[in-house]
């Protein structure tokens, strides 16, 4: 494979030899997540920072709403786990579009919480239908021994597209967060008529409609491979949480970095990752799963502790970028192949509703580590929110051990 230098459009040209083995769907797929990411990332680091300076609204009430997102998401990454197995992945996929792109309307009007509020209750039922619908469509394009590196491209084409939305973002935030929702707004209609017009329905005939729904999910939650293992990965969303929700209000303003350079160093992750992925993807197909999750922890501990040690200055800069460096990589040997995982235990016709239980954990986390880094925000002492998931992580990193040995004994 060919370095990506540091440059998101040099990365992903270099990434057409990847592109190749999979077939045009799976192509037509990657280029939408790409293109919606880039709106995506337009807003990602400023949307907190825009609220609390321009709207006004106090950080711990900014990460309520967020935690509030978070539930709507929750609830409906379930519903879209039934919609996606019983009625298909494009109409669950095109209804979770049209919600995010109306949640964009709702923040440009949004003067005060309650109207945060409306529009993060539409933007969560936006991202729980899309999930799930995006994640089975993945699976049913790719094959078996594709899934890893499928994922993989996945997550490149969604993190270069969020790298070009930052660093676009970083430089128009000085001048208008209007414009900054106005060209998501944009990006995201492009996305969603890449969708109407290009992706088929790819849920698969031997899912019959009388065999999908709610059971599925039922059954999926008693399965205990996958509960303790959403236990983990709650732990670990809840850290993810606060890498665009808390990190850039936290060095914009206990740390005094600019949102220029806030821009910049969300840069630099963005550019990591489109470099680094696919290679840290081969590593990880050579090792097991579960080596690769402790891993993830492990990063997350030192990043955390980067954070808590910073200061306003040099180190500043220094100490957080080390630490999204960390983060970087923390996410590149976890999200893929825990997708794969358990995509793994999903047995034939449940992919739907294993992958929504998976997107669920991923909402408890992001709806709780808001709220919570947002309240920390407000204290006197933010800093100790790092040192809190640093033990956090420690201690999820202990029952990730305990899981491994229970599952080594299960088969």
């Amino acid at each position: 494979m060919r370095p990506a230098l540091l440059s998101p459009l040099y990365a992903i040209r270099s990434y057409r030899e990847d592109l190749a083995e999979f077939d045009t769907h799976t192509r037509v797929l990657l280029i939408s997540v790409l293109v919606n990411s880039i709106g995506t990332g337009l807003i990602l680091p400023f949307i907190v920072i825009y609220f609390e300076e321009s709207v006004g609204i106090a950080y711990t009430l900014i990460g309520i709403a967020l935690g509030i997102r978070g539930a709507f998401d929750l609830t409906f990454k379930l519903v879209g786990g039934y919609t996606t197995d019983r009625i298909g992945r494009k109409p669950t996929l095109v209804a979770g579009i049209l919600c995010m792109i109306t949640s964009y309307f709702l923040y440009i009007m949004a003067s005060d919480f309650i109207g945060l509020v409306i529009g993060v209750i539409v933007q969560g039922i936006g991202i729980g239908l899309f999930w799930p619908s995006t994640l089975s469509m993945v699976d049913d394009l790719v094959s078996e021994e594709m899934k890893d590196r499928g994922y993989a491209i996945e997550r490149v084409a969604r993190v270069a597209g969020q790298g070009l939305g930052i660093a676009l973002g970083g430089f128009i935030a000085v001048y208008s967060y209007t414009l900054l929702f106005q060209l998501n707004i944009a990006f995201t209609t492009l996305f969603l008529l890449l969708v109407l017009w290009k992706l088929p329905e790819t849920k698969p005939d031997t899912i019959e409609d009388d065999e999908s729904g709610l059971r599925h999910i039922i059954d999926s939650i008693k399965d205990p491979r996958l509960t303790w293992f959403a236990i983990i990965n709650i732990m670990f969303a809840f850290m993810l949480s606060q890498l665009f929700n808390i990190i850039p209000p936290y060095l914009n303003d206990h740390l005094d970095v600019s949102n220029f350079l806030i821009g910049n160093i969300f840069l630099i992750n963005a550019a990591l990752i489109t470099w680094f992925q696919m290679q840290v993807t081969d590593r990880v197909e050579q090792t097991r799963q579960l080596r690769a999750f402790k891993a993830g922890f492990l990063l997350w501990i030192g990043a955390s502790l980067l954070l808590f040690v910073a200061v306003p200055g040099l180190i500043a800069l220094i100490c957080s970028v080390l630490a999204l460096v960390l983060i970087s990589f923390a996410t590149m040997v976890y999200q893929p192949p825990s997708i794969t995982f358990v995509s793994q235990l999903a047995p034939d016709g449940k992919i739907g509703a294993y992958t929504s239980l998976y997107s669920v954990s991923y909402s408890l986390g992001f709806m709780i580590g808001p709220a919570v880094g947002g309240w920390f925000l407000d204290t006197a002492y933010p800093s100790s929110l790092w040192l809190i998931i640093a033990i956090m992580a420690i201690i999820t990193l202990a029952g990730l051990q305990l899981y491994d040995k229970w599952l080594i004994t299960e088969t």
